[in-house]
């Protein structure tokens, strides 16, 4: 039996679920949201910490959207990956904002320059006018994710905080 627009639409919306549970620790809460920055903590782990777990916050409710009531919703899907994308954005704009040791703050424009690619990706595939544009996408997203998970363990090991969560 053929596989329909709908069904390509779901395998990817999946997939995209799976990328972004192990790409969700490193994002920040994006537009759309009522909540107040993080108060800026002491020390570099701590702020990264702390807008990690603001983005993975974010992060799961779009991606709860997706995996719920937008799942076979076009206008709505596109609308969930511009709140991600514009998510990723937001993530990098207030990384490259904090104060890190040398070696961190290497790491954070590996994960900035990453993360913007992936970024533009999402982007370029909520801009899709069909379900089997947008499932034409899925490869590519889940190939963009490695470079930015990469990133992230690096500098998550350099500022002595345990590995994302990936479940």
């Amino acid at each position: 039996m053929a596989a329909t627009a709908t069904d390509h639409l779901r395998a990817w919306v999946m997939a995209v679920l799976v990328a972004g549970a192990a790409f969700g620790a490193m994002l920040f809460v994006g537009p759309g949201t009522t909540a107040e920055s993080p108060a800026p903590p002491r020390n570099p782990a701590a702020a990264y910490l702390a807008i990690a777990q603001a983005g993975n916050k974010r992060l799961d409710k779009d991606f709860d959207r997706l995996r719920g009531p937008d799942r076979t919703d076009l206008p709505a899907a596109r609308s969930d990956l511009r709140d991600i994308a514009a998510t990723e954005h937001l993530f990098d704009e207030r990384l490259s904002a904090l104060t890190l040791p040398p070696g961190p703050e290497v790491s954070a424009g590996t994960v900035i320059s990453a993360n913007e690619a992936r970024a533009a990706l999402t982007g370029q595939a909520a801009d899709s006018t069909t379900p089997a544009q947008l499932a034409a996408y899925q490869l590519r997203l889940a190939a963009a994710n490695a470079p930015v998970e990469h990133a992230v363990r690096d500098i998550r090991v350099q500022l002595h905080l345990p590995a994302p969560d990936t479940s």
